[in-house]
């Protein structure tokens, strides 16, 4: 009997509403079905601080003229680099006076001492000869402005041909102007040849090639 009675308080005890202890590895069950940590009020994800969004929609990797590599653009045909941007490449006349000078077997010749203008346009190449006699210096200087075109200045000896040999010469700097020297070993017209840094570079320039004992 005491047992049945026993049994009869133990089931009265458990028959009133029981709380469901908080399952602390389940927090989620506290955030909307759809929240994240990025929630944003309306519940969805807030992609404002996405890095796209600190790109203005109209901007374009190079103007849309040319392919973005690192810190430089390889621009189009018709188009040059001007910073990230590519622009298209201004009408340049060749220089009547020199032109055709773009192969070796039209180069113009020079005379020494006497400065010659010209100007090198986009994927132009432009050639002079000079002679010299054997143990002579050969000094050919190259004026033009950096901020317009950025030139360079090669030197070979005669019967060279610049598609295939090296240059005994060479100038290339960042900056205004280039001048190369070479004492010449053997007699004969050498060939000086004018390019661009990149292949849009264009600049007018004077050229001037002296003599030394």
């Amino acid at each position: 009997m005491k047992y049945a009675l026993l049994f009869a308080a133990l089931s009265a005890g458990c028959a009133g509403p029981m709380l469901a202890p908080l399952d602390a590895a389940a927090p989620d069950a506290w955030l909307a079905p759809d929240a994240g940590p990025d929630a944003g009020p309306d519940g969805g994800i807030d992609v404002t601080t996405d890095a796209a969004a600190d790109v203005a929609p109209d901007a374009v990797a190079c103007s849309g003229h040319g392919v973005l590599h690192n810190d430089h653009c390889d621009c189009d045909a018709g188009f040059r680099a001007v910073g990230l941007t590519c622009v298209p490449i201004d009408a340049c006349p060749d220089d009547d006076r020199n032109e055709p000078n773009d192969r070796a077997t039209d180069a113009t010749g020079l005379v020494v001492g006497e400065a010659r203008a010209g100007r090198r346009c986009a994927t132009d190449v432009d050639m002079f000869t000079v002679r010299a006699s054997a143990g002579q210096r050969l000094v050919v200087d190259l004026a033009f402005r950096q901020a317009e075109g950025d030139l360079d200045l090669a030197l070979y000896e005669p019967g060279r041909d610049p598609r295939v040999d090296r240059a005994i010469a060479r100038s290339e700097s960042a900056d205004d102007d280039e001048q190369v020297a070479h004492r010449a070993r053997v007699d004969g017209a050498f060939l000086v040849v004018v390019t661009g840094a990149e292949s849009a570079a264009q600049a007018a320039y004077t050229i001037t090639a002296t003599l030394q004992p």
